[in-house]
């Protein structure tokens, strides 16, 4: 740790003819060793820091500094104008330097020694017997640099990513869509041809395979619009424990038909807390259906909660197919679905209700050695605050 000196220093200046050698030893170590954790510490601050005296010489200079200026600590005493190739930015810190004495930020562009967007900050630092109005008082300036492209290209990534979600979902939807239409199309052509050439035996049933087809179109659209739809929805006081029983239950003709056994330990301890239990409940089922699908020929299904602190995890581990390794990074993408007849919906919904109680979902699996799938969900005492639309929209409901 890092101590002021101040008037023990003095003290111990005024005694040093009648300190023993070990003590002075042990003090100036102590003293080398504080000054070395404190260069470690500014060394690793992703800021450029430096540090120059009243006769505008830069003192010290950080890693981060040394990076963004494209200079090196070798230099020895370097002056602003060396130190600070940009025009725009020497000047800016010269003049500061010599007319003002309060703390100053500033964006700026600068072209050398690269183009960049930093943010500035200047500082001054007080010698310890207190701030004076001018000069003598002030021992050095402070200069702290912020690289704002960093964060201009973090933000530019997730641009680019969300982005590339948008269209992954957009090509999800139109080959969804694009089947049944397709199918509608062909049969629209055949109907017409009948009835043109006067053969109308077949009609009705085509009729029926168009009819079939546009409440396809339906589903699929109907279940787009639950998945896009960003509502809370209500929490209120449940039990999560009896969610998932709730869910097990629901689904037990299913895993009675597939010979599958369960392996059900829920810890009792799991107080009641704020949760949206009709979502939770349509979360678990969907994750637990994909684990009985994944054991056509039986297995064993193996469901435990646990509380630990303020955390509610949920582990479901089954026995069966697996996942491959090239599918598993895909799984809560939306439309992305190994299944013949899945949605690709069911694990995204799963996603986005877990995440709407600020809970995380994590899947592990090898094809031929089952999945475990762990929910955790950290314990709510108050309810969630309704966003301003839909408050607008109850209040005008009720």
């Amino acid at each position: 740790m890092i101590t002021k000196h101040d008037g023990f220093l003095d003290k111990f200046l005024k005694r040093l003819d009648k300190i023993d050698r070990t003590s002075l030893e042990n003090y100036v170590r102590k003293i080398s060793n504080e000054k070395d954790f404190a260069y470690t510490i500014l060394n690793e601050c992703p800021e450029g820091i430096l540090i120059i005296n009243t006769q505008g010489i830069v003192t010290f200079s950080n890693n981060a500094a040394q990076d963004i200026l494209v200079r090196s600590q070798a230099e020895v005493m370097p002056s602003l104008q060396t130190v600070f190739e940009d025009k725009v930015l020497y000047d800016f810190i010269r003049k500061h330097f010599e007319q003002s004495q309060r703390v100053v930020h500033k964006r700026m562009e600068v072209l050398k020694p690269k183009q960049m967007c930093l943010r500035i900050s200047l500082i001054p630092l007080y010698d310890h017997k207190g701030r004076g109005s001018i000069g003598p008082d002030m021992i050095a300036y402070i200069v702290i640099i912020h690289d704002l492209c960093i964060e201009d290209e973090l933000a530019l990534s997730q641009q680019q990513d969300t982005i590339e979600s948008i269209t992954k979902l957009a090509a999800g939807i139109a080959h969804e869509i694009g089947n049944p239409l397709n199918t509608i199309n062909i049969y629209l052509q055949l109907i017409n041809q009948s009835i043109k050439s006067g053969k109308i035996d077949d009609i009705s049933q085509w009729i029926k395979i168009v009819s079939s087809e546009t409440k396809r179109l339906d589903k699929i659209v109907k279940n787009f619009l639950n998945m896009t739809r960003s509502k809370i929805g209500f929490f209120k006081e449940g039990n999560i424990n009896k969610c998932i029983e709730n869910a097990t239950h629901f689904l037990m003709p299913e895993i009675k038909h597939r010979n599958i056994t369960i392996d059900m330990k829920l810890d009792t301890q799991i107080p009641i807390f704020f949760i949206n239990a009709e979502k939770l409940y349509e979360a678990f089922l969907n994750i637990i259906k994909n684990s009985i699908e994944a054991m056509p020929d039986g297995g064993v299904l193996e469901i435990k909660s646990t509380l630990k602190g303020n955390l509610v995890s949920i582990i479901c581990k089954d026995t069966g197919v697996g996942i491959d390794e090239e599918d598993l990074p895909h799984i809560f993408d939306a439309y992305y679905t190994s299944k013949e007849e899945g949605s690709g919906l069911g694990l995204m919904n799963v996603y986005n209700i877990v995440k709407t109680h600020r809970g995380r979902v994590h899947v592990e699996s090898k094809p031929g050695h089952g999945t475990v799938v762990m929910v955790m969900i950290p314990l709510r005492r108050e309810k969630l605050q309704l966003t301003h639309a839909a408050s607008f929209k109850q209040s005008n409901s009720s």
